[in-house]
């Protein structure tokens, strides 16, 4: 979604609760668990034009880490 900071703060309210605990307002999707490996997932209202910080690497780490976690679950 593109808008105004306002508009952008109210569209990631409706997702569900936010968490503001270090100041920046997020929609969490998954918590990180407590034990390696870890992940979280999350949704932030952020400026348009950001530059990307993914490593090449990072949609094979993610996928690896979801499926020890998946299977830990299991």
């Amino acid at each position: 979604m593109e808008g105004s900071r306002a508009d952008c703060s109210d569209s990631l309210r409706t997702l569900g609760a936010v968490d503001r605990a270090d100041g920046i307002e997020r929609v969490y999707r998954l918590r990180r668990g407590t034990t390696p490996p870890t992940r979280e997932q999350f949704v932030v209202a952020g400026p348009a034009g950001a530059a990307e910080k993914r490593l090449p690497s990072f949609n094979r780490w993610w996928d690896e880490v979801e499926f020890r976690q998946l299977a830990l679950v299991a």
